[in-house]
């Protein structure tokens, strides 16, 4: 019995931490949208880093978004300051077993509304944010800073 704690400790560390949403004004409002194939659709993980630039320190953020197309996970993350949105996506194809990721980084203003729309165009998983709503004070012009990420750490 003692080995079998041993071992799930053990798994339970090599597991990523979950991600904490920041409450208050210095936040903001990310919607992650699956957009994947009507047929055969992606379920999607979506994780943050606890290093945005770097892509280091992954942490899982709550729920997988649905497979079904137009599903969605709502989220706040941190404003003013750099951060990467990752989404491994799997399924696909008629036997399930594809799996592809995506990662975004973007400087989120407080208390703006974003929405993060995952696609699969030409075989190839993106991810795009968008911004949903114009913020009340500061205006600024979007997008801030959003650029799509391939390294390895980010996948």
């Amino acid at each position: 019995m003692r080995l079998i704690g041993l071992v799930a400790a053990a798994l339970a560390a090599c597991a990523p931490a979950a991600y904490v949403e920041p409450t208050g004004d210095d936040a903001a409002t990310l919607t992650i949208e699956n957009q994947g194939p009507v047929v055969f659709g992606y379920e999607l993980e979506p994780a943050a880093f606890l290093d945005a630039p770097a892509c280091s320190g992954r942490l899982r953020m709550g729920q997988r978004v649905a497979s079904s197309r137009g599903a969605t996970l709502r989220t706040h993350v941190p404003a003013g300051a750099d951060f990467t949105l990752a989404l491994r996506a799997t399924g696909g194809g008629a036997a399930g077993a594809d799996a592809c990721a995506a990662a975004v980084s973007f400087r989120p203003l407080a208390g703006g509304r974003y929405l993060a729309v995952f696609r699969v165009e030409e075989g190839k998983c993106e991810v795009t944010i968008l911004r949903q709503r114009a913020l009340a004070a500061g205006g600024g012009r979007f997008p801030e800073r959003q650029r799509s990420r391939r390294e390895p750490a980010c996948l």
